[in-house]
């Protein structure tokens, strides 16, 4: 039997300071996610610390690359260098936000991880809360001049 959860939370932590965002197949990310944690696990006992956020999104792009997957959200992500804390949660909402709309398994909201000196904070941001894009719009739907909605035909 295939059991579907829309709403899974499906960001795994890969370091005290590093998440991923999985999207895909679950038990594909999930294996993706253990040996990248594996791999981290070994690299932090090597240098004593905690380790660098680019050095884990490295391990993960080798990992993924090696088994022919792909990053989608790579070149996103260099996009947000410069942006406080407050509009890289926007960006990033507006993002999965976009994605979601093209994905009809998708549970209608976004389970978002900021890091920063303090450690993780966790949020869930529900499907109120998000802009909705063109797509998502019922495109029956018209104006019809005094400012109400029509249905088209």
């Amino acid at each position: 039997n295939y059991i579907n959860n829309r709403t899974s939370d499906k960001i795994t932590p890969l370091a005290e300071n590093v998440f991923l965002a999985r999207s895909g197949s679950a038990p594909d990310t999930q294996l993706v996610a253990d040996y990248v944690r594996h791999l981290v696990h070994q690299h932090v006992m090597e240098i004593g610390r905690d380790p660098d956020v680019k050095t884990v999104a490295n391990l993960a792009m080798q990992i993924v690359y090696n088994n022919k997957g792909v990053n989608h959200g790579q070149g996103l992500c260099a996009a947000m260098e410069g942006m406080t804390r407050a509009e890289t949660e926007v960006f990033c909402i507006k993002a999965i936000s976009l994605a979601m709309a093209r994905d009809a398994s998708s549970g209608g909201m976004v389970r978002l991880v900021t890091v920063d000196k303090d450690g993780a904070t966790r949020r869930l941001v529900t499907h109120e809360e998000m802009e909705p894009f063109y797509e998502e719009l019922d495109l029956r739907k018209v104006r019809d001049g005094s400012g109400g909605v029509a249905l088209g035909i």
